[in-house]
């Protein structure tokens, strides 16, 4: 026969900044930000990475929306003026910007 184990509660405040989350949560974020198997995204492959549409209207509106932070005229990444050859979004630095606006946003 086992033993009884004791159970003790803790309270434990996350310091500011942090948030405690389920480890579910924690590994499907991990699988999310390691899943840059391409350099480079098409509009098309964006719109699918993000938000798992096959229509691209809401990946360019987003596109369009920040293009003040995201062009790379004003020190981004993403180069509107060429567009018209198809667009080339770097995958790992449009997922960190996408990262720091969700964190805002919390």
């Amino acid at each position: 026969m086992s033993e009884p184990v004791d159970s003790i509660i803790v309270k434990y405040q996350a310091p500011d900044g942090y948030k405690l989350v389920h480890d579910t949560d924690y590994q499907d974020f991990l699988t999310w930000k390691n899943r840059i198997s391409i350099e480079e995204w098409t509009l098309k492959e964006f719109s699918w990475n993000v938000w798992h549409q096959r229509g691209v209207t809401r990946a360019k509106n987003f596109l369009y929306s920040h293009r003040n932070d995201l062009d790379i005229a004003n020190g981004g990444f993403i180069d509107y003026e060429h567009t018209h050859n198809g667009w080339r979004i770097p995958s790992e630095q449009i997922q960190n910007y996408i990262s720091k606006i969700r964190a805002r946003e919390m």
